[in-house]
């Protein structure tokens, strides 16, 4: 069997200069998460209203606490032949909605052309944009230029503060796709360790300081 080994790089003191920052800009968007979803993008239109949506993702712990989701909701559109569902959370900052991002990922899903923090598999697609995490189920269903519009739109709801460089630390060389974990408290951290199949190394999150602003990355090689 290939030997697999994970990586693991820690940042001390960044996150809670960043998150004190914006401390004050957590209201949340205008009207809601409802007010995310386009009308109309391209041929690609709702057959009804936004609804409140769970998480299917088997991350709804994590989101709830430590990542900070706010709201959550979903959406049917069609084309007129094909459908798709379109889900968003919004999270109080980039920073949690990105540990959500790399929490949901696993094996096997590539990256995808919706963005620089996007992945998709067989059925679904998810795609970070700032403090909103995109779920789009039934992806194969939709062109890439018309996904290419949808996430243009997005977009323009989103906050865009920067993101932790932690998140550049790993090498690329031989990494696993669908492995990287970031956390920025003991909770992503312990969830980190259990999918990267290292459940020992629970332990060590109380030695990275996540409570004065460390945050960590990590991911499988091999």
């Amino acid at each position: 069997m290939p030997r697999r080994t994970i990586t693991i790089a820690v940042c001390c003191g960044l996150l809670g200069a960043a998150l004190a920052a914006r401390c004050d800009d957590t209201a949340g968007l205008r009207g809601g998460v409802q007010s995310v979803f386009p009308e109309r993008f391209r041929a690609w239109g709702p057959t009804g209203a936004a609804g409140d949506a769970e998480n299917n993702l088997g991350t709804g712990a994590l989101e709830a606490g430590e990542a900070g989701l706010v709201e959550r909701m979903s959406r049917m559109y069609s084309d007129g032949k094909k459908q798709i569902s379109v889900t968003v959370g919004e999270f109080r900052d980039p920073s949690g909605a990105y540990e959500a991002y790399t929490a949901a990922l696993h094996p096997g899903m590539k990256p995808s052309t919706a963005g620089a923090l996007s992945a998709v598999d067989d059925n679904k697609l998810l795609a970070q944009i700032g403090n909103l995490l995109v779920q789009v189920d039934n992806a194969r269903e939709i062109d890439e230029s018309d996904l290419q519009a949808l996430m243009k739109q997005l977009h323009e709801h989103a906050d865009l503060a920067p993101l932790p460089p932690v998140r550049g630390y790993l090498p690329a060389r031989d990494l696993v796709d669908g492995t990287q974990r970031y956390a920025m408290g003991v909770q992503g951290f312990q969830n980190a360790m259990n999918a990267l199949g290292r459940p020992e190394y629970s332990a060590l999150a109380l030695e990275f300081g996540f409570t004065t602003g460390a945050e960590m990355i990590a991911g499988q090689y091999g």
